[in-house]
């Protein structure tokens, strides 16, 4: 029996996923859906006008949060599935602070949203961006255009006034008082001749990471601390000093005698103690109490250290704080140059322009200097760019209005923001319809024709032609209601193949980047889904991108693409419908080269060639089992792979590193490979490129590991890292480093040694000296 109420306060786990469920768009249009009927997920995507996959995802947060159930019917769906329904949870949620429940009734808020909400805007293909189209991303003329704009956009999107964005910052952007001056070093000249380095995707673009290194001293995040650790000789490391912030730390970089560390800042603020009251109910079912922040505000900050000095003792200085307004989304360090992009949401009601500050300087960005899509969006955001000279501390930033970023890529000239497009999912569905009209023999199949062809709504329609269905499949044997599942399936899966490549897009915007200039220059989309920003890459003047398309109706009907844009953003040569039932776990370019995995049972290894930007071709591929979920070039003629081992069926094993030879384009192989032997086993480094060190001279591989094996009616679970030597004929372990709670054990050919420290990260950087000094 269900819960008729549930009172927790805010310190409780469960209020955070309320939040998270309540706060987002869709999951409130859903719930408002869902107080009028019981609906299947398909329902919930025609009603919305939004891919299914993404009311998935939004109703699997809405059970966990508690304010959706499965229910006991089921339905049939446009694919001959039988489909759960879904229906509001019978319960009353109250959420409220400790003081406030005890002196103060709670407040009324956030589930009446749902009332206000109106069903999303849908998209017109009429103003879809068009390959190489630049001219459709517009400035505003003013604010009053860019505010009718974002209203416009955003109907139903309920934002307006709950605090998502458009609040003006602070501005506190001083660190704690450990930040500053006083933090002491020996002096650097006693510093390693070599040392390792953020493991980064383009020469000369390097990237924020949690570990920095300087041959003396080794830079570690931890939380929202900073923490210098003097590293050389490694026989006498030791931590010298700490920086703590305020918020958490993203990130930092270390250049020419200066130490950057990016903080993002969050806050909120409760209006007279109390909040923003608003009565809500939903259909006499759900009502959420929920004493709520009146608005937020969310800071970037960048502060820059001098730590150049080399006198013996000498202190180093917070020289300045940068501010950009919003939330971190991505940095890059190019040449001296800083550039941080942010993004920040949108009040439709107010729309906040984003500002940057350093000190007391503010400056701010004109709504009529904004680019903006040439056609509506609903996921708006502002997205900004500010570029820091870290020597001469001066600094610009712009601000455009983008989708919602995904995927990131930066060359030493541009920045490119990806995101994906949105379509009107009841054209993607009327077809589907269709699909299911034809299905239908000679009665069935005419009721079914006549309600296509009548004016209801497109689910009206989807109703009648579903209870159609269902009467036809209710009179079929066992062995034809087989028979006719296998057959709708195979049609369905079809169409989806033909249609995913018109409607599935990611849009591309290019900001040109040199020096302190930050300047719009172009938008395009193709067809798919990018994986990450290994699907990437500019070489010679064109931007190439490697997508998936498919994301409909699930890995059936996936095919995989290698589009080459020019300089002017138009596509001008392609390689389309690449391994249909897969999809790209990795790729890698390399020059006039592209690398791609892609895997459903085993993994085809594509070399394509691009010395042709026009007419790039496969040149070759090699099957293997498992799959790489991370490629590292090795020079010219090696490729090495990082990602799982499977079975022959598909089924995904352990932890696999492959070396691949790719010396003969149109017959690579594997010449060598290793496979973690446990029950279980997993790296970061399959999915975080930076957790990789590989040093070529040396021909040495580091990856962190994790793995557990029962041993009798216990499980052993070690972490730690694997060293590895690489030549070009075989991959060999070298040693272990345990990473024991309390001692750091390295294992390797000569014993074990100890080193007593309870920081992990600390031990996570030994491993660069020692195995240095192993492999000598």
């Amino acid at each position: 029996m269900t819960k008729s109420s549930i009172s927790i306060d805010l310190g409780d786990p469960r209020t955070g996923l309320v939040a998270e469920a309540l706060s987002n768009k869709t999951c409130v249009k859903i719930l408002d859906l869902l107080a009028e009927n019981e609906l299947t997920a398909t329902d919930i995507a025609l009603k919305l006008g939004i891919p299914l996959n993404t009311v998935g995802y939004n109703i699997d947060k809405l059970i966990v949060s508690g304010l959706v159930e499965k229910s006991s019917n089921f339905f049939w769906s446009v694919k001959g599935k039988k489909t759960p329904t879904y229906r509001v949870a019978n319960r009353r949620i109250v959420i409220s602070p400790k003081r406030i429940i005890k002196g103060i009734a709670p407040l009324l808020l956030v589930a009446g949203v749902i009332a206000l909400l109106a069903i999303g805007f849908m998209f017109d293909d009429s103003t879809n961006v068009q390959n190489g189209s630049t001219n459709n991303f517009k400035q505003f003329s003013s604010y009053d255009d860019l505010s009718k704009y974002v209203e416009k956009a955003n109907t139903g999107s309920g934002y307006g006034g709950l605090g998502r964005g458009g609040i003006v910052s602070t501005f506190e952007a001083s660190a704690s008082a450990d930040s500053g001056a006083g933090v002491s070093f020996a002096s650097k000249s006693a510093s390693a001749s070599t040392y390792s380095e953020t493991n980064i995707q383009v020469v000369g673009v390097d990237e924020l990471d949690i570990v920095k290194n300087d041959g003396k001293y080794i830079y570690t995040v931890n939380g929202n601390k900073v923490v210098i650790v003097d590293a050389y000789p490694a026989k006498s490391m030791k931590i010298v000093s700490e920086l703590e912030f305020e918020n958490s730390v993203n990130g930092i970089f270390v250049e020419d005698g200066k130490l950057i560390v990016i903080e993002s800042s969050y806050g909120y603020s409760i209006y007279s103690g109390r909040g923003a009251e608003l009565d809500v109910s939903v259909s006499g079912k759900v009502a959420v109490d929920f004493v709520a922040p009146q608005q937020s505000s969310s800071e970037v900050r960048i502060h820059v250290y001098d730590i150049s000095s080399d006198e013996s003792g000498a202190e180093f200085d917070l020289v300045e704080t940068f501010v950009l307004d919003g939330n971190y989304y991505s940095a890059r360090l190019i040449n001296g140059i800083v550039y941080v992009i942010g993004t920040k949401y949108i009040d439709s009601t107010a729309p906040g322009i984003p500002v940057f500050r350093a000190g007391d300087n503010v400056k701010s960005v004109d709504a009529s200097s904004i680019y903006y899509p040439g056609y509506y969006e609903s996921n708006l955001i502002f997205t900004s760019v500010m570029a820091i000279d870290i020597e001469d501390l001066d600094y610009e930033g712009d601000v455009f209005l983008t989708g919602a970023n995904s995927v990131i890529y930066v060359s030493e000239n541009a920045i490119y923001l990806t995101s994906q497009k949105s379509y009107d999912y009841i054209k993607v569905d009327a077809g589907a319809l269709q699909v299911m009209v034809d299905s239908l023999p000679g009665e069935f199949g005419n009721r079914a024709g006549k309600v296509i062809d009548s004016n209801d709504e497109h689910y009206v329609k989807y109703d009648k032609i579903n209870q159609i269905m269902q009467e036809y499949f209710n009179k079929l044997s066992a062995t034809e209601k087989k028979y006719f599942e296998e057959k709708l399936a195979k049609a369905n899966n079809q169409y989806y193949v033909d249609v995913s490549k018109s409607y599935e897009k990611t849009v591309i915007h290019r900001i040109s980047i040199d020096g302190l200039d930050v300047a719009y220059s172009g938008t395009s989309d193709v067809p798919g889904y990018i994986l990450n920003q290994f699907s990437m890459d500019e070489f010679e003047g064109n931007f190439r991108i490697a997508t998936t398309t498919g994301g409909f109706s699930g890995i059936g009907n996936s095919l995989n693409h290698l589009y080459v844009l020019n300089d002017d953003l138009e596509i001008i040569g392609s390689v389309e419908d690449i391994a249909q039932g897969e999809r790209i776990y990795s790729a890698r370019f390399v020059g006039d080269k592209a690398y791609m995995v892609t895997f459903r049972q085993v993994d085809p290894l594509y070399v394509i060639d691009l010395s042709d930007p026009t007419e790039p071709e496969i040149l070759g591929y090699l099957k293997v089992t498992g799959f790489s979920n991370y490629l590292q070039p090795i020079g010219d003629n090696l490729l090495l792979g990082i990602g799982r081992e499977a079975s022959l069926e598909g089924r995904s094993q352990g932890l696999k590193i492959s070396l691949f030879d790719i010396s003969d384009f149109e017959n690579p192989r594997e010449v060598d490979k290793y496979v973690v032997k446990s029950d279980w086993s997993y790296s970061e480094a399959e999915y975080e490129h930076k957790a990789v060190l590989f040093d070529d001279a040396l021909d040495l591989l580091v990856i962190p590991v994790t793995y557990s094996e029962q041993l009798g009616q216990k499980w052993e679970y070690w972490q730690g890292a694997f060293a590895f030597t690489v030549t070009d004929e075989d991959i060999s372990l070298k040693g272990k480093i345990d990473h024991d709670k309390k001692t750091g054990k390295v294992e390797n050919d000569y014993g074990y040694g100890d080193m007593e420290t309870d920081m992990f990260s600390v031990l996570c950087l030994w491993i660069i000296f020692f195995i240095r000094s192993l492999v000598r």
